[in-house]
């Protein structure tokens, strides 16, 4: 990367320091100023607590074997800035990036501008500028006041809901629904994906009769008739509404990921088009690319590494690596963000029966493992929870003599240490 592009990405990245700031006033003045490009291509619009960027990719990935020219945004990136704007499930080249970054300088302090509001209206530009036919656009934080809410897209989805970003969002789960049911626009039909609380279902309905929005509930519109989960790839036969797909091949594992593809899949079969069949879903899905979620890193040992950050996600995520190991211990490695709810941590690593590693993250303010650990202690046997602040050191730790699956959870910010110490030392993923 060149050292222009590395400065002016010190200089976005400088920007967080003004914060998160909810509100659209912000972005829908910086959108004037740059003739809204958000109005130039049709948008799903997609928001929830856990599911929402693998549904996206789904999406993404499925109308691009379908002749689209599709934009993704989605957040936050994993390794590289470039991750959240694509086209076609390529990254924003570093040249284009650079021209970008020249044109939105001077945008940069309108309004005290934040990082993601600035970030937002660049990719919503450069879509423009790319002629795409469709974007898939992912909501950063809640929904309501988000800077992606600016927009009025053609279709309304909303993932799983669960407890996550309560400093935010509210510390109820009715709360945390309301600003997540935010997205729902007047007269754009919305789809829910499967939720566990009834009463996330009765506000997105209510907030949809008020909209006179359109309401699709996906365990309503989808029905699985065989399906064969594996770690590898899952095959299904299931129906949207009237059409059948008798022979789906899918790459990503667990019941939580199944949920994000009927998610995406019932949304596709509502978007104008006439999108889906057979052939281009197995293109689609042959050609997906989901880093980070429930990822397979190392097949012996079993290492598997997921970026569930929330107990919800975090729930989700130990229900599915059971599925596949019923009855052995798994051991897990996790790091968290000083801003996350420990509750119910413990109770749930428990489950596993194995030993618990922890440590912590230099790139972000991170949880302690002195607050990990006691969050752990009137769960687990203090002799299976090994604690260094050194991730690496850790994972060495963890994987030497591995003989059973090791589960690695927590921040999106590990992922660059994980994919690295992945390189050097587990050539056989």
């Amino acid at each position: 990367m060149s050292n222009q592009l590395t400065q002016k990405l010190e200089k976005l990245f400088s920007l967080r320091t003004r914060g998160i700031k909810p509100g659209l006033g912000r972005i829908t003045r910086l959108l004037d100023h740059i003739d809204h490009p958000e109005n130039n291509y049709p948008i799903i619009h997609v928001a929830g607590t856990n599911g929402k960027g693998s549904t996206c990719r789904i999406m993404q990935s499925i109308l691009t074997a379908a002749g689209y020219r599709t934009g993704l945004y989605t957040s936050p990136h994993l390794l590289r800035f470039n991750e959240r704007i694509k086209i076609d499930d390529k990254e924003i080249p570093n040249r284009d990036l650079l021209l970008l970054f020249e044109k939105f300088t001077d945008f940069m302090d309108i309004n005290k501008a934040s990082f993601f509001e600035i970030t937002t209206a660049m990719a919503f530009d450069y879509f423009r500028e790319q002629a795409v036919d469709v974007v898939v656009l992912e909501v950063g934080l809640g929904g309501r006041f988000d800077a992606t809410n600016a927009v009025t897209p053609d279709l309304s989805v909303i993932t799983a809901i669960g407890m996550d970003h309560e400093e935010y969002l509210g510390d109820t789960i009715a709360s945390i629904t309301f600003e997540k049911g935010g997205i729902i626009k007047p007269g754009i039909p919305v789809v829910i994906g499967r939720q566990n609380d009834s009463k996330i279902i009765k506000i997105l309905q209510n907030i949809s009769k008020e909209k006179d929005s359109e309401f699709f509930s996906v365990p309503e519109a989808c029905i699985i008739h065989e399906k064969e989960l594996n770690l590898n790839c899952s095959k299904l036969s299931l129906q949207i509404f009237h059409q059948f797909f008798k022979n789906i091949k899918y790459p990503l594992s667990g019941n939580h990921m199944l949920d994000n593809l009927l998610t995406a899949l019932t949304a596709l079969s509502i978007f104008p088009g006439n999108i889906l069949s057979e052939e281009t879903v197995n293109s689609g899905l042959t050609n997906l690319n989901n880093p980070g979620r429930f990822e397979l890193i190392s097949q012996n040992p079993v290492i598997i590494y997921d970026v569930a950050h929330n107990i919800s996600g975090i729930k989700k995520t130990i229900e599915t690596i059971r599925n596949y190991f019923p009855q052995i211990e798994i051991d897990v490695l996790i790091s968290m963000k000083a801003t996350k709810t420990l509750d119910t941590l413990g109770q749930l690593l428990k489950e596993l029966r194995g030993k618990v590693y922890i440590t912590e993250m230099k790139s972000v303010e991170s949880k302690k493992v002195s607050e990990i650990q006691k969050s752990l202690d009137t769960h687990i046997e203090s002799n299976k929870i090994i604690q260094n602040k050194n991730l690496t050191t850790l994972l060495n730790e963890a994987i030497s003599d591995r003989k059973t699956p090791l589960l690695i959870l927590g921040s999106h910010y590990m992922a660059k240490s994980i994919y690295s110490f992945q390189k050097k030392n587990l050539t056989n993923a």
